[in-house]
């Protein structure tokens, strides 16, 4: 068996899928499986995928029989494989030829504490390359680093530009934790949760990530891409509070230091304009949840400073412009923690860690 398995979801991807192939057997790490599943598209991809399992006999194809969506028939690929490790990549995605080399070998095979690793990326707008993510991110140097504080506020890393350790996505609920929270109408409601943020969140819960700090992969947004079809603010709003939900209520797997963190987003940014930092103020200074947070409160204020100290907005254009606090709320939230005393409560963040280090 192959190291490695990489799940290529398609769905009438056949004006793409072919850039995304040749990104992958152009990889300088070769030790691998590419697993193309198609969503019963109507167009070609079944004729190019089978021009390319001639080429590279690493390359495999499953036809699913009719859409079954993009979450499920992700979950079908990964059921039908096995490898240690695991990449799921858009078909309309590229990688860089050092990506695996980077990502995995030099990455998450040498740091056995970490349930996965990604590298940031370009955006591919209308066949130009574009620098930064132009979203929220930490700017974190390579290596390894607790990203879990800084998804309580925002998601910046991409399924296709992320390697994980299977066992331990299995430990946590794989796709199937998800997916039982579906209700037939969330597709159509745009309310589902977003998939990569609710991965990454629950991976984080068991270990550090291995952050690459170079784009390595080529994030395509076009008129039929799925991010372009779906990116209304309308959407966001909807995905992200609901992600927010699924951590909140998940008591099994993240602490209640996370959990308050995600309800201050929401609170304080998502749902109200008040910012971060006010909110959470208000929320210890509350008679109803600043008794729930007083035994906690200085772990609670620790984990928003560390979610925001190192949070940039990445555009070379918006950079100065965007920001979640400011340096000198900041300085004021570091101050205040430096002051508080020891917290008298604080539950271990996942009991499943220990086990799976």
């Amino acid at each position: 068996m192959s190291a490695l398995d990489i799940l290529v979801t398609t769905y009438n991807g056949v004006a793409h899928l072919g850039d995304c192939l040749q990104s992958l057997v152009r990889q300088r790490f070769t030790d691998f499986r590419v697993l193309v599943i198609d969503n019963a598209s109507s167009d070609a991809t079944p004729a190019l995928v089978e021009e390319w399992m001639a080429r590279d006999a690493r390359i495999h194809y499953h036809r699913n029989p009719q859409n079954i969506g993009h979450m499920l028939s992700a979950d079908t690929a990964y059921r039908m494989t096995g490898a240690e490790y695991v990449l799921q990549i858009h078909d309309d995605d590229m990688l860089h030829p050092d990506f695996l080399s980077q990502v995995l070998e030099q990455g998450l095979m040498q740091h056995p504490d970490c349930p996965f690793a990604y590298s940031l990326f370009y955006r591919l707008v209308d066949g130009v390359t574009l620098p930064g993510i132009h979203q929220y991110r930490p700017e974190l140097p390579t290596g390894v680093h607790d990203v879990l504080p800084a998804l309580c506020f925002t998601n910046w890393i991409l399924q296709s530009f992320t390697v994980f350790r299977r066992a331990w996505f299995d430990a946590v609920g794989g796709f199937q934790r998800h997916i039982a929270r579906l209700h037939p109408e969330d597709a159509v409601k745009l309310r589902g949760g977003f998939v990569d943020h609710y991965m990454w969140a629950r991976l984080a819960t068991l270990g550090p990530a291995y952050v690459v700090d170079e784009p390595l992969g080529y994030y395509r947004i076009h008129a039929s891409s799925q991010f372009n079809q779906s990116s209304g603010s309308r959407r966001l709003i909807q995905e992200a509070i609901r992600t927010y939900d699924y951590i909140y209520d998940d008591h099994d797997l993240f602490d209640d230091v996370t959990r308050y963190l995600v309800k201050l987003n929401q609170a304080g940014r998502l749902l109200t304009q008040c910012g971060l930092i006010k909110t959470a103020v208000d929320m210890l200074q509350s008679p109803d949840t600043g008794p729930e947070l007083a035994p906690i409160r200085r772990a609670f204020l620790q984990g928003l400073h560390t979610g925001l100290e190192h949070m940039v907005f990445d555009s070379p254009k918006f950079r100065e412009h965007f920001r979640l606090e400011t340096p000198e709320t900041l300085g004021m939230l570091a101050q205040i923690i430096r002051d508080l005393p020891p917290d008298t409560t604080l539950r271990p963040r996942n009991t499943l860690r220990a086990r799976m280090s």
